[in-house]
Formats: C-alpha cells, structure tokens, sequence
C-alpha cells in the first residue's frame, strides 16, 4: 500500500473519531426545528418515524436513520449503492453567510471541490476554500442593478407604447363617430335607391316581354318552333347547319349543327340562312377541306366562310332575352349590392372598435402597436424575418427569396391572471406556413420576453419545418 494511501485513511480515521458537528449543521432551514435545540444526551427521531438515536449520533459521519435523516451535515448517507431512500428534497445547505440561500447534493460535502462560496461544504480539512461570499454578493448586487437598470429602460420604452395605444384610442373614438355617420347616410342612399328599383323593373319586364314577343313572331316567319331554336341565331339570319356528306369516304351522311358550332373541314353540307329583307330561307352550299366555319357568320356575311370573333353573339337570342337587363335597372341594382356591402363592412368595424374602447387597454393592444414592423436575424444559411401578427419569413442571406414558416394564428393559452384575458401573450403561434416535404405545413412558436427593446433574439428548428423563436419587447415588462 502506497504511504499516499496510508496517510489519506489515517486522515479520514481521525475526521470520523474525532471530528463533531453541531446536530444543525447542513440542516435545511425548512427542517430547522428537527435539529436546532438537540443536544448530545437528547432522542432524535428520524423523520421517516422508523427509528430514534440519541442526539450525539446526528451528523457523526455514519448513517443511523434508514432515510438518511441522521446526516443532514455529512455524505455519510451517499455512498451506500441507494440503500437509503432520503426524505424528498433533502440538500445539504450551505451556510453562506452574507449571501444568499445555497443548497447542493449530499454526495458533493467534503467531496474536494469547493461548492459553496464559504466553504462551508469543505470542512473535513483536505480542501482549502476561500470564503468569497462577498465577492459574489457583490457581483450578484451589481447583476441585479444592471437587471433593475434594463428594466426600468424597459418600463420607460413601454410608457411610449402605451402612448401610441391611448392615441389608437382617440382616433378610435372619432373613427366610431364616422362610421356611425357614414353607416347611418349610407342607409338613407340604400332605402332611396330600393324606392326607386320597382318602377324602373316594371319598365324592364316590359321591354323584355316586348323583345320576346318580336322573337316569337320571326321564330314563327323563320318556320322554326322552340325545339329549333336552340340550333337558331337569330340575331345572325342563321337556322342551322346541315351536313350532306362525309368527306374521307364520300359516304352521304345527314345531320343538323347548330349555328354556332365550328363545322370540321371533314364534312360537306350548307348553312341554312334567312335573308334579313323578305324572311325567305336561302342556302349557301360549303365544299370538302373548306377554312374555318360558323353558319352564323357565313349567314351574315351572303355565304362567306369564316368564323365569330371570341364572344361575339354566342349567346343565343332567346337567352339574351332571358337575362335582358334596362340599363338604368341594371345600374341601380349594382348600386344596392355595393352600398349593402360597404354597411356591412362599416358595421363589422365599428362592432369591433366599440368592442375595444368598451374596456381598459390591456397588454395586447400595446403589443399591437408592432403590427406593420418586422425584425430580422440571422442564422445559419438564412435571414429570419418576423412580423408581429401578420407572418414569418425563412429568406436565404441577402435575398427574398424563401419560405413563409407561418401565418399569425393565435395566443397560447394563459394561466397569468394578470393578463384578464385567456390568452398567454408570451406565446405567440404562426400556423400554416408553406408546405413542408415532411408532410405538414410549417410552424413557429415564439416565445415573447420583457427587455428594453422591440428584437428577435433567438431562432432554431428543432424539428424539420418546426421552428421556435424568441422575441424580445418592452411590451410585456411588468
């Protein structure tokens, strides 16, 4: 056995004989009044109740108590393979005097390293500590003042956004007041244009009973009847075509077209037309291999081959009747539609402006007051642009060219009563990005902190096209 070895074990024989702690040493402040007025000659129960020891035998670097209880002070109770199932919560406390509360695990006492900032962990002697108590309480002070320093910087730049949402709300209220005027003169225009709407469509009926009348009268001179008609165009002195033979095979072949379909260069046959002056049928013979062809423009062009323009007179006669409009009618009518839409409209706003005015701002409205600006960040390959409720963005460094990684969809949900919404306004969700080849669209979840300024501090993708921010705004100092 090496002399190291040897001196090490005489070492640890002499600490364990001899060296007494107080019954207190260690003990948690919550546990105190276990160990606080034991004395040597006194009973101590062991907190789990399964056993009592005399007070000389707590903190004597051997473990008495099945729950380690008897050891608050030492490691005598954590180097056992777990025999012993401690109380929960059980930590060793460092004194640290002058500096805040301290607690570390039982199996780091007398362990060579010097956990607490007084040394109070390293007693046995091998380990020298420097109490540097001070010195942390020092750093911790000045930590805590810049803390205090940024959030007052924080409170103040919040104080500026409150401003901007008192002034929202000013505008508010005169926007409240137009748009009840507005809403109000738009339903006076409304019930005068409807008063005027019966007369000018008692005109239109009669114009279009008219139009079907004289239609009826040259379907009947045409010598066509209403199942003839849908092959018709009227308009155009057209009855139909008529096929007379199949040009591939010279076969005679018979059959009637309408006058607005495209008759194939395949087939011979006529347009049968009707002359504009007499009301007489006429035919214009159409060879083999002929160019394009309608009957309606060759009927209206004294046999001429060649076809409608796009749109022109598709609409059969009897239809344009059907769906004949007055023009002043039509007019009208358009008007209502657009004047009903725009009250609709102005009604949804002011419902939702009165909404708002109808209670105290609160922490979303000043959070609102981003809507419009973004913030960016770089990371990695990729520029990351977030822009409060509306999206967020995924570009390739230096260019626009990119993902959108979610649409503003909602708060998360909130346990923060202070908030008096139901809303987790430090958790803000942008859903239904574009497509990922994973199989779902994109998402973002930022997490919103208190600081002195309006900026994305933080992005990653734990998941592919799962990403998470963190975004920092004065907005949510408290």
């Amino acid at each position: 056995m090496s002399m190291v070895l040897i001196e090490l074990l005489v070492v640890l024989l002499c600490f364990s004989s001899t060296f007494a702690l107080e019954p207190s040493y260690g003990v948690q402040d919550a546990l105190l009044k276990h160990y606080a007025s034991l004395k040597e000659e006194d009973s101590f129960k062991c907190l789990n109740g399964d056993a009592s020891i005399i007070g000389r035998q707590v903190n004597d670097n051997y473990c008495d108590c099945s729950d380690g209880s008897d050891e608050p002070g030492t490691s005598a109770c954590t180097i056992t393979g777990g025999k012993y199932k401690t109380p929960k919560g059980w930590m060793f406390r460092c004194k640290n005097i002058g500096f805040k509360l301290e607690e570390i695990n039982h199996n780091r006492v007398n362990d060579g390293i010097c956990d607490c900032c007084d040394g109070s962990d390293e007693y046995s002697g091998l380990t020298e500590c420097k109490n540097n108590c001070a010195e942390k309480q020092e750093h911790e002070a000045e930590k805590l003042k810049q803390e205090e320093s940024a959030r007052q910087l924080a409170i103040s730049k919040k104080q500026k956004m409150i401003q901007q949402v008192l002034a929202q709300r000013e505008s508010d209220k005169v926007r409240v007041t137009e748009e009840k005027m507005a809403i109000e003169k738009d339903k006076k225009t409304l019930e005068e244009l409807k008063g005027t709407l019966p007369s000018l469509e008692a005109k239109e009926k009669a114009k279009k009973d008219s139009l079907l009348e004289e239609y009826q009268v040259k379907l009947k001179a045409a010598g066509l009847d209403d199942d003839d008609a849908g092959l018709a165009n009227l308009a155009m002195n057209c009855r139909r075509w008529r096929t007379t033979k199949r040009c591939a095979d010279d076969a005679v072949e018979t059959g009637a077209r309408g006058c607005d379909e495209h008759i194939s260069a395949s087939e011979a046959g006529y347009c049968d037309c009707i002359k504009s002056e007499t009301n007489a049928t006429t035919h214009y013979e159409i060879p083999c291999n002929h160019g394009p062809l309608q009957c309606s423009y060759v009927c209206s062009n004294s046999g001429k081959e060649g076809t409608l323009a796009d749109g022109e007179d598709k609409m059969s006669e009897k239809e344009k009747i059907s769906t004949f409009e007055l023009p002043e009618a039509k007019e009208v009518r358009e008007k209502i539609v657009e004047i009903e839409r725009k009250i609709s409209a102005l009604s949804s706003s002011l419902e939702a402006t009165q909404s708002r005015l109808s209670r105290p701002y609160n922490t979303e409205d000043i959070m609102r007051t981003l809507t419009g600006e973004c913030f960016t960040l770089d990371f990695r390959s990729y520029t990351y642009e977030l822009c409060p409720f509306k999206d967020v963005h995924q570009y390739s460094k230096g260019t626009k060219s990119g993902s959108n990684i979610g649409r503003w969809g909602r708060f998360g949900e909130s346990t923060y009563s202070l908030w008096s919404t139901t809303d987790d306004l430090t958790h803000m969700l942008y859903e239904n990005g574009n497509w990922c080849w994973s199989g779902s669209s994109r998402v973002t979840d930022v997490r919103v902190i208190c600081g002195p300024e309006n900026k994305l501090l933080n992005v990653d993708e734990p998941m592919p096209c799962k990403y998470t921010m963190v975004f920092q705004t004065p907005a949510v100092c408290e």
